[in-house]
């Protein structure tokens, strides 16, 4: 089944704004590469998601090898944008006796094109993935189920982020009662 995002299309300002962001905070964390990009978009998008009903770039996320990234033909015209503007700019570093293809931020980014709430958002998640490396970060989205559900390059709904194989609570228990509770006239229509 092919999903289709409701949105409809990538919110291009906040895209790019929000790659130079996190290319301008994480540029002195040594462990920032390709994948801990991927997966600070996919958080950003997904707790924006959590908490305002939509994401935040408008991206649509696939599996891929490791892990979810951002659709591949959504993002690389952004980022290629990013890099023939001289926005951005792609920088080798030796990281573990590899050549790493970092992106450094030329420009600082225009952060009113983001709510109060929205930057705090931004900032706690680029905080939890400062120090995480590709493979580790990798490893934390290979545990989520909609990962592991996923065939390779499939496009990830975006509920399927709420996922999860944990034991329903009693508050969980309650809740549905009261939803269900809350539709049964309807049904008897």
């Amino acid at each position: 089944m092919k999903w289709r995002n409701p949105a409809g299309a990538v919110d291009k300002a906040k895209a790019e704004n929000l790659i130079l962001h996190v290319c301008r905070e994480m540029e002195d964390c040594p462990e920032f590469g390709a994948i801990v990009l991927a997966k600070v978009l996919y958080y950003v998008d997904h707790a924006n998601y959590l908490k305002n009903g939509k994401k935040l770039t408008g991206f649509s996320y696939v599996k891929q090898r490791l892990g979810p990234t951002p659709k591949p033909s959504e993002f690389l015209p952004i980022r290629e944008s990013l890099i023939s503007s001289k926005r951005i700019e792609e920088r080798p570093k030796e990281y573990f006796g590899r050549i790493q293809k970092r992106l450094h931020a030329i420009d600082d980014p225009d952060l009113s094109v983001f709510s109060q709430d929205e930057i705090v958002l931004i900032g706690s998640i680029i905080n939890s993935l400062t120090g995480v490396n590709g493979k580790c970060a990798s490893n934390l989205t290979h545990e989520e189920l909609s990962w592991k559900l996923a065939g390779q390059m499939e496009e990830l709904p975006d509920y399927v982020f709420l996922l999860s194989e944990a034991q329903l609570g009693q508050t969980d228990l309650d809740w549905a009662r009261k939803v269900i509770h809350g539709y049964r006239p309807q049904l008897l229509l």
